[in-house]
C-alpha cells in the first residue's frame, strides 16, 4: 500500500486540493486537530479584522462566500481569519471531497474579486453564540493543540446559559483520565479564559470509545 493510502483521508485532501492549484489563487488544505474541521491556508487576505464565525443565517445576511460553502454538502461552520478558511462540517462528508470543493469555490470567488464579507458586517449574535465564540476560540488555540498529542480533541457541542456542553473524541473519548482532563485542563482554562462561563460538562459517551489514550482504570497518578 503507498504512502498516501496509509495517511489516511486526510492526506488524500490535501493532496487532491494541491494538484487543483492555480498560478493565480494558492490554496494549501490542511486538518485540524478537530477531525471534522478544515483549515484552508490562502495566498492573500481573506478577512483582515477578527476572527469572524459565521452560520448559515448570518451568511445570508453578510458574507457571500460563506453562503456559497454552506451550499456544499455537510458544512455547518465557516470561519475567516487573516488569510485562513476555516470550514467544520456535520461528520458525514468525505473531507477528500469537500475539501476540493471547498478550495475550488474559494478560489473561484476570490478569483473573481467578489465581496468576501459586507462592509460593516457583524453577525446578529445572541449571548449564547457570543459565549460560544469565545470559548471556541480557548478550544482551538489552547485546549485542542494540547491534547492533540495524545490523539484527543474536544467538541463543543452546545452552550445553555452560561453552561458550556462538550464532548472529547479521539485518544480522550474512553480514556481514563478523561475526569481529570475535563477537571484540570479543559474546564480550568475555558474559565480561566471565559470567566462568565459557569460550567464545562462533559456529554462524551465514554462507553464507546474505540482508541483511549489511557485505559479506564489504568490512568497515571
Amino acid at each position: 500500500m503507498g504512502l498516501a493510502a496509509d495517511r489516511g483521508p486526510a492526506y488524500k485532501a490535501t493532496r487532491n486540493l494541491e494538484a487543483t492549484m492555480t498560478d493565480q489563487i494558492r490554496i494549501t488544505a490542511q486538518p485540524d486537530t478537530n477531525p471534522n474541521r478544515f483549515q484552508f491556508l490562502v495566498d492573500r487576505d481573506v478577512w483582515s479584522e477578527h476572527i469572524l464565525f459565521v452560520d448559515r443565517a448570518n451568511a445570508e445576511k453578510g458574507s457571500p462566500l460563506a453562503l456559497k460553502l454552506f451550499d456544499l454538502s455537510g458544512v455547518v461552520r465557516v470561519e475567516f481569519h487573516g488569510r485562513q478558511v476555516l470550514v467544520t462540517q456535520d461528520g458525514n462528508a468525505d473531507w477528500t471531497i469537500l475539501a476540493k470543493e471547498v478550495g475550488g469555490v474559494v478560489r473561484e470567488h476570490i478569483g473573481a474579486g467578489e465581496t468576501v464579507v459586507v462592509e460593516g458586517f457583524e453577525p446578529d449574535l445572541t449571548d449564547e453564540e457570543k459565549l460560544r465564540i469565545k470559548v471556541q476560540v480557548v478550544v482551538d488555540k489552547e485546549i485542542n493543540p494540547g491534547i492533540a498529542m495524545h490523539g484527543g480533541f474536544v467538541t463543543i457541542l452546545d452552550v445553555q446559559g452560561q453552561k458550556v456542553f462538550i464532548k472529547m473524541g479521539g485518544g480522550c473519548q474512553g480514556c481514563g483520565s478523561a475526569d481529570v482532563t475535563l477537571k484540570q485542563g479543559v474546564e480550568r482554562m475555558i474559565r480561566d479564559n471565559v470567566p462568565e462561563v459557569e460550567a464545562v460538562l462533559d456529554s462524551t459517551d465514554h462507553a464507546s470509545g474505540l482508541n483511549p489514550y489511557y485505559q479506564p482504570g489504568a490512568a497515571p497518578m
